[in-house]
């Protein structure tokens, strides 16, 4: 019994030593011999257009500081597209949007309020890009 004990002791011995000293220095290592080489594709005309879609309602408060956050992401311009989806917004929203369209920001004009489920779907019509990124916040419930 004693014999089994010591083995018990020592095998979670081990398994502190490996999980604290071991297991970082085979990352660290890994790491070091992965730096040399290539991560991926480099050359910005093989890279995939991406689309950005963001439904939006009545946000002109946040719609110029959100569109500068999607325009400062580090891609390629000329293989990123973002469009703005109006929601049948009654403020601003629609003329700040349009406001970025020499920036390459395109705005769809929903006629009506419709929520963002169908907004989504009118601008999945319109996107032309091979990889898709849906944003938005979640909508409080409208009491209906």
């Amino acid at each position: 019994m004693k014999i089994f004990g010591l083995l018990l002791l020592g095998f979670a011995a081990l398994l502190v030593v490996y999980a604290y000293a071991l297991y970082p220095a085979i990352l660290y290592l890994v790491a070091r011999l992965r730096r040399n080489r290539s991560h991926g594709v480099r050359d910005p005309e093989i890279w995939p257009m991406i689309s950005i879609s963001l439904p939006v309602y009545n946000e002109e408060s946040q719609i110029a500081e959100v569109i500068e956050s999607l325009l400062a992401i580090d891609y390629p311009a000329d293989r990123k597209e973002i469009l703005i989806i109006s929601d049948g917004s009654s403020d601003r929203t629609e003329e700040i949007a349009a406001s970025y369209a020499g920036r390459g920001v395109q705005l769809l004009r929903m006629p009506n309020r419709s929520g963002k489920t169908a907004s989504e779907n009118a601008g999945a019509r319109v996107l032309r890009g091979d990889r898709g990124a849906h944003l938005g916040r979640r909508e409080p419930d409208r009491g209906d």
